[in-house]
């Protein structure tokens, strides 16, 4: 499954790259911002785009927006340290499929990235 990465730590970053690739996914762009989130996704069109909400230049929940006007069809895991009810609940209603609280376990990601499989 190719998969978009956006956060804007590095570090979380690496680490979710790290992880997606040792479960056979491929990461095929990771951006650090809201403004990357929507132009790789246009570009690069993944299968799923794994999506922070706590952005400078532009959050996660106008990115969701921005990439689902784009695509309606587009499956977008909501990822955030944030962990507070009104955010996740506006970020599924926006259109995430899925929504990640960091720190998370590894089989937390395995499990939400099986959701997308056919």
């Amino acid at each position: 499954m190719n998969v978009l990465v956006v956060d804007d730590s590095s570090l979380t970053r690496a680490a979710m790259v790290a992880a997606l690739e040792a479960y056979d996914h491929r990461v095929i762009a990771e951006g650090k911002d809201g403004n990357e989130a929507v132009a790789l996704y246009k570009e690069k069109k993944p299968d799923v785009v794994l999506l922070d909400l706590a952005m400078p230049n532009k959050d996660g929940l106008e990115a969701i927006k921005e990439i689902l006007a784009f695509d309606p069809k587009a499956n977008i895991v909501a990822v955030s340290a944030l962990y507070d009810r009104t955010m996740q609940k506006r970020a599924v209603e926006l259109g995430a499929r899925a929504y990640i609280v960091k720190p998370f376990e590894l089989s937390e990601l395995v499990a939400v990235m099986s959701k997308f499989q056919e």
